[in-house]
């Protein structure tokens, strides 16, 4: 389990492994390749048609907003947006906030039942077709599916409505879990800053770009720990 970090310790990326091996939960090989293919996958421009969606699922202090905010430095804070898992469940002008952006981040979602999966469904399609989103106040905006990314966090699994087909939502999720609270007085306050000194070494890490084939490989397997 350490050859990873064995390899990245004295390297570019030593932080950001480090940061994986504190926060994170697993077997260090795994951890290490699930986070660097995340961010490769959240923060390259390339379509997003791996029908898939983020989720940062752990306890608190854990080092979920520092993953999230890392990812969104590294995408440019300019192209991200911050709609909440519940925002897109239960309101239907959420999605049009889309427009222009390249991911959309929320860090600190609550554990509110999701009552209608359809944006959620629709923007996790992978699909190239245009999608029209409904502006409040009127309009629209045409999106594509391939060119957004989601990547939500909580400190709980989501809630699915009854009226929901669970699967509908457990064949798109793909959970990063973080399950090692750090105490106060080991926390690196400057860690995100840590981790932006390495930015253009993780952008360019030869690990990073073996981004896994999210549809297909089974270490990545959808989840079944979905609260119905």
């Amino acid at each position: 389990d350490c050859y990873i970090a064995d390899e990245c310790r004295g390297t570019r990326v030593d932080a950001l492994c480090g940061y994986c091996n504190r926060y994170c939960y697993g077997s260090l090989f795994y951890v290490i390749y699930l986070s660097f293919s995340a961010i490769g996958n959240l923060s390259a421009v390339i379509p997003a048609n791996f029908k898939k969606f983020f989720y940062l699922y752990g306890k608190p202090d854990t080092g979920k907003s520092v993953f999230g905010s890392l990812c969104e430095h590294l995408v440019g804070i300019n192209n991200c947006s911050h709609i909440s898992l519940e925002q897109f469940s239960n309101s239907k002008y959420s999605s049009a906030r889309l427009y222009n952006k390249m991911l959309n981040t929320s860090l600190d979602n609550s554990s509110s039942v999701l009552k209608n999966l359809g944006d959620l469904k629709r923007f996790t399609s992978g699909g190239k077709d245009y999608l029209e989103t409904e502006v409040k106040y009127g309009g629209f905006h045409k999106l594509r599916p391939d060119h957004i990314k989601l990547l939500f966090a909580s400190n709980s699994l989501p809630l699915v409505s009854s009226k929901e087909d669970p699967k509908s939502i457990r064949n798109r999720i793909l959970i990063v879990p973080f399950m090692n609270t750090v105490p106060a007085e080991e926390r690196n306050e400057n860690l995100l800053q840590e981790l932006l000194l390495e930015k253009d070494y993780i952008m360019n890490s030869e690990a990073m770009w073996r981004s896994m084939d999210l549809k297909r490989d089974t270490r990545v397997s959808s989840t079944t720990n979905i609260v119905c």
